[in-house]
């Protein structure tokens, strides 16, 4: 017995084009466009680029269109893949850490951070890279650190192919790695409150600190049902009810998009982790959940539907496996329930470093390279490495022998491209911290307040609350003086 059924395949759409330049950029003051420029990074909007320059191509493409585009923004899509050699497709389908371009070893980097220019043209130029994440180990950047941060990396992706940078964050209650940003309590938290519209503004608080640090993608929410209860990462769950999640998730997924993902205040929100990932059998994190095919349908799958529907544009899949089937290689799962079925036509996102733990974690895969082929005709779309070069030149070879189809690299790269486009990072990719007024300010403080107060869940007061002056409290455990549990 199949442990999934039914498959759709997605529509397929040839469109021949004869133009495929995007609306003029407008250079006016106050307009919006993106970073390019040669010299070293400066504290104003640099409006020095006209955006992309119009690919010319001389036949029919055939790769997906989308809805959540216009019809000139599919045909520019469609020419993007169209220009781009195979080196510059695998680029776009490739996610490394920050630590990647910045000087001293991976988690060790110096403070403050300082680019290495040899590590910068590996990314850029050498593989053409398409997404960073993460943020440079131990700086803790203000938003006008931030801007000049990711002016320079933006520069350098636009020079090295015309096509900007995808830069995500874990914001899953605040933009905990922007320092002075407003934090929210943490999603347990949230849910305890019951509250939709307090789910929805800190959402949208949280996006908006996000932009003012020029960090358009948030890996967030998390739509894991929570339902062991020793599952070590249950806090960044919304509990272990299906309704609680699918309401709360869908108002955080509201709060951090917005009406339209190109004003001040929205970011591309990426749903997480598809699925089944807060029921291991162990309580351990990344380890085996067994769950029945109508269990997993049941509670596992409506809350992604959901937001799907509400028009999420990015997921980011499970590192664990499911009945045996690791997520990160399982087609019928990618491709023909969450594609066909659920009806996603955003860009799909590997969790840290899970190509590799098809082989050492799962043993499905002997080598990197069959781990890719295994990944990538899942369905996985981009790879988070996140700090090696192995998967790009392991998925060039796989090309080039016939292993992996070019029409599945032109089908994950169109995702990755539509996803920039419809965030509208052609045309602005940047965003200057004296925009946002508002940044870690009066009003988001009260709102945090609020929804740490309605979060507050008293089980049982036997004489202990309120707490006198001059009351101690211990605070133990591992993480009782780690910032990441706080």
């Amino acid at each position: 017995m199949r442990l999934f059924s039914f498959w759709q395949p997605a529509l397929l759409v040839t469109v021949f084009l004869s133009s495929c330049a995007l609306p003029q950029v407008d250079t006016s003051p106050g307009g919006t466009d993106p970073v390019t420029s040669s010299s070293e990074p400066s504290t104003e909007i640099d409006t020095s680029f006209a955006g992309p320059h119009p690919p010319d191509i001389s036949s029919a493409t055939t790769i997906p269109t989308f809805s959540f585009l216009t019809v000139e923004q599919n045909a520019f899509v469609i020419a993007e893949v169209a220009r781009m050699d195979l080196r510059q497709k695998i680029g776009q389908m490739t996610q490394v850490s920050a630590d990647m371009v910045c000087k001293g070893n991976l988690y060790e980097l110096t403070v403050p951070y300082e680019f290495d220019e040899e590590k910068l043209r590996k990314v850029f130029v050498d593989y053409q890279v398409g997404s960073i994440l993460n943020y440079p180990t131990n700086n803790y950047l203000v938003p006008a650190e931030w801007y000049v941060f990711m002016q320079r990396l933006q520069r350098m992706a636009l020079q090295n192919g015309d096509v900007p940078l995808l830069y995500g964050q874990d914001a899953i209650h605040g933009p905990n790695y922007v320092y002075g940003a407003t934090l929210f309590p943490q999603p347990l938290g949230l849910a305890a409150t019951f509250n939709r519209d307090l789910a929805r503004e800190s959402a949208a608080v949280c996006a908006y600190e996000m932009k003012a640090a020029s960090i358009p993608w948030n890996f967030s929410p998390a739509m894991d049902l929570g339902r062991s209860p020793v599952w070590p990462r249950i806090w960044e769950s919304f509990g272990e009810d299906l309704y609680l999640n699918q309401e709360m998730g869908l108002a955080s997924l509201q709060g951090y998009q917005g009406d339209d993902l190109t004003d001040l205040g929205s970011v591309a929100a990426c749903l997480k982790h598809f699925t089944g990932y807060g029921n291991p059998a162990s309580g351990r994190d990344r380890t085996p959940a067994y769950i029945p095919e109508r269990q997993l349908r049941e509670y596992h799958l409506p809350q992604y539907q959901t937001a799907i529907d509400a028009g999420a544009l990015s997921i980011m899949i499970s590192s664990a496996e499911i009945n045996g089937i690791p997520s990160h290689a399982n087609k019928e799962l990618l491709t023909d329930i969450l594609r066909g079925e659920m009806g996603f036509e955003g860009l799909v996102v590997s969790d840290w470093a899970d190509f590799n733990k098809l082989i050492y974690t799962h043993r499905v895969a002997a080598d990197i390279k069959e781990a890719t082929r295994m990944a990538v005709l899942a369905g996985i779309d981009m790879c988070m490495v996140p700090v090696s070069f192995d998967f790009c030149d392991a998925l060039y070879e796989l090309v080039e022998e016939g292993s992996v189809p070019m029409f599945r690299i032109d089908e994950a790269v169109s995702r990755v491209l539509a996803v920039k486009v419809a965030m509208g990072l052609y045309e602005q990719n940047n965003w200057n911290p004296v925009e946002f007024p508002l940044f870690g300010g009066t009003q988001h403080q009260a709102l945090s307040r609020s929804a740490a107060e309605e979060a507050v869940v008293l089980l049982k007061n036997e004489e202990l609350l309120p707490l006198s002056s001059d009351t101690r409290v211990l605070i133990t455990g591992p993480s009782a003086n780690t910032m990441r549990s706080l």
